[in-house]
């Protein structure tokens, strides 16, 4: 079990680890419920760090079932590979067991903004931290204009700032 989730939700672990859960699945409301064996229902807390460890044992039997997602910023030969131009990694940065990575790339006529966060003692995506934009040519299009006064005024804003 990971050290952090030991420390910070010991109580809650041995709520999970202590009683004999069972899921009551209501066929009329296509509903479910966890239960103990008073038929008392598991608490939100509890229910949130169980979702949390079964949302991080489906990560795993989906690498195992699926490619693995990539985990780092898309190399060289990788981007000869998949064809991809005007590749940018906006940012790679380590904070812990964590690795963020942003990236912006053309495709086949798509630009992608995307990032995702790794847990890198467990080796995982973590799903919530995953997203994706993609762009076309005349979508893209769209945004340069607001994207330019953005970064200009914010640029102005942080000189002014600095001094």
């Amino acid at each position: 079990m990971d050290q952090r989730y030991s420390e910070l939700y010991q109580d809650r672990i041995n709520k999970l680890s202590e009683r004999n859960w069972k899921i009551e699945f209501d066929t009329e409301k296509l509903c479910v419920k966890v239960v103990n064996e008073q038929g008392e229902e598991i608490d939100f807390q509890t229910l949130e760090l169980l979702f949390t460890f079964l949302q991080e044992d489906i990560t795993r039997k989906n690498e195992k079932v699926y490619k693995a997602p990539r985990k780092t910023p898309i190399d060289e030969f990788s981007r000869k590979r998949l064809d991809i131009t005007n590749y940018v990694l906006l940012e790679e940065e380590e904070r812990g067991n964590y690795r963020t990575v942003k990236e912006a790339y053309e495709s086949n006529g798509i630009f992608t903004l995307s990032d995702f966060t790794v847990d890198t003692k467990e080796n995982l995506i973590h799903p919530e931290s995953q997203s994706a934009i993609y762009l076309n040519w005349w979508e893209a299009e769209k945004i340069l204009e607001p994207l330019k006064e953005f970064v200009e005024f914010n640029k102005k804003f942080s000189e002014d700032y600095k001094k």
